[in-house]
């Protein structure tokens, strides 16, 4: 029971080729893409195996020391950049124990806590420069109105003084008239033009 369940004519048309052999041909780019993926594969792969890296935690807490508990809390988030004391020092109150970096900045002003310093400082000189241009115009205002007191002063001493004058020339005048009389030599006055 040799037989074949396909005809001999139709298996020797099958192992023929009409069109010769198949082959696949890649292109170039996609060789260079495969190469790329590749290394980069096993890049992260030795990274991960011998890579180190440093990770970050922002913690709040308390620090404990022998004899009871003390709350010490930064005025604002950051990253300790220098550490002053060693544990078991002794501190006092207001002791320095902690630098700490705000790590605030960008690329243009990377250290934004100095370029604050500086715009304060640069506020502070020009609101000196005002009270300092505002406290000289206070004073030659008031040397002026010091000046115009003692003008206003002196008038009202000269005022004084021609009233006395008009006050003693009116008594004499008004002694030369109590002893005259003044009569018209018409008798009576018509005219009611003054």
């Amino acid at each position: 029971m040799d037989e074949h369940l396909f005809r001999r004519e139709a298996l020797e048309h099958r192992s023929t080729p009409a069109f010769g052999s198949v082959f696949l041909i890649q292109p170039p780019s996609f060789i260079v893409l495969t190469m790329i993926a590749c290394a980069a594969v096993t890049a992260l792969v030795v990274f991960l195996c011998v890579g180190q890296f440093a990770r970050k935690e922002t913690a709040q807490g308390y620090l404990v020391p022998d004899k009871g508990l003390v709350k010490i809390m930064p005025p604002f988030a950051g990253t300790v950049i220098e550490r002053r004391v060693d544990e078991g020092d002794v501190v006092k109150a207001g002791d320095l124990l902690f630098l700490v970096s705000d790590n605030r900045g960008t690329r243009t002003t990377p250290d934004i806590a100095r370029a604050l310093l500086t715009e304060a400082q640069k506020q502070r000189d020009a609101f000196r420069k005002q009270f300092e241009q505002a406290r000289r115009a206070g004073e030659l205002e008031m040397e002026m109105l010091e000046q115009e007191v003692a003008g206003l002063k002196e008038e009202l001493n000269q005022a004084d003084q021609e009233l006395m004058t008009q006050k003693k020339g009116l008594s004499s005048v008004g002694k030369a008239f109590r002893y005259t009389a003044i009569s018209h030599p018409m008798g009576t006055c018509r005219d009611n033009s003054y």
